[in-house]
């Protein structure tokens, strides 16, 4: 990691480019945070960390981002990011009655950060081949609803010391563990080991399309066949 920041206490960031491995987040269990400026200057090859402090009704959505920090904020909609290598995702510590959704993560040490905060929800969004895809460490009353997590080299799903987590429908295949669980959570509906198309550059088609153009090949390879027949007669009268 280019910087990696943990237990601050009235600290300001400017201006740093990092072309690395970008930011690591380290909230400490009991350590100090707050009083931080992060600017938006700060950067991981070329784009912005976006950090915010004790913030209410927030709707963050789909802006190009390194990471999108969070401290003591509430009523706040994270939505539509796209997060690849050497970003670092989105962290949350003591926030509540958030939404997060609709976000894209691949190929990040960890997707989804959420410390010592309360109803939340986490729904719909997909995450490939991180570390971890969705960490929950002390928190109480949050929604786990149909995610993707596939491919993840650790765990998709991992919750310590949490309480009340409702964990549903989420989709899970090809992950070292699904699911790593600390009690205290209410799991139901979710499909694990599933199956896992590939989609490097190949397009996925529903299956009925892939039915149609199956029987449609095989009636115009039949005309093909049988024109060729009728020509082989003709010429043999």
């Amino acid at each position: 990691m280019d910087i990696t920041l943990s237990n601050l206490n009235s600290s300001n960031i400017f201006s740093n480019e990092m072309l690395g491995h970008g930011l690591s987040i380290a909230f400490l269990d009991w350590g100090y945070w707050g009083n931080i400026t992060i600017d938006a200057t700060n950067t991981v090859n070329g784009k912005p960390i976006l950090y915010y402090e004790r913030q209410q009704n927030l709707q963050l959505a789909g802006v190009p981002a390194a990471a999108v920090i969070l401290f003591n904020c509430s009523d706040v909609i994270i939505r539509n990011f796209t997060f690849s290598s050497n970003d670092s995702g989105i962290h949350v510590w003591n926030c509540t009655n958030m939404s997060i959704y609709g976000n894209r993560i691949t190929d990040v040490a960890l997707g989804l950060e959420i410390y010592n905060s309360d109803n939340n929800s986490i729904w719909q969004n997909t995450i490939q081949r991180a570390g971890e895809g969705i960490n929950l460490k002390y928190c109480t009353g949050c929604n786990i609803l149909g995610n993707n997590i596939t491919h993840c080299s650790v765990t998709g799903i991992r919750t310590v010391s949490c309480w009340n987590t409702n964990i549903t429908e989420n989709y899970f295949c090809s992950n070292k563990f699904d699911m790593s669980l600390g009690g205290g959570d209410d799991v139901s509906g979710n499909v694990q080991n599933g199956s896992c198309p590939s989609t490097n550059n190949i397009p996925i088609f529903p299956l009925p399309f892939l039915i149609t153009f199956g029987f449609l090949g095989l009636i115009i390879a039949g005309k093909i066949k049988k024109r060729q027949i009728l020509r082989v007669q003709r010429g043999a009268i």
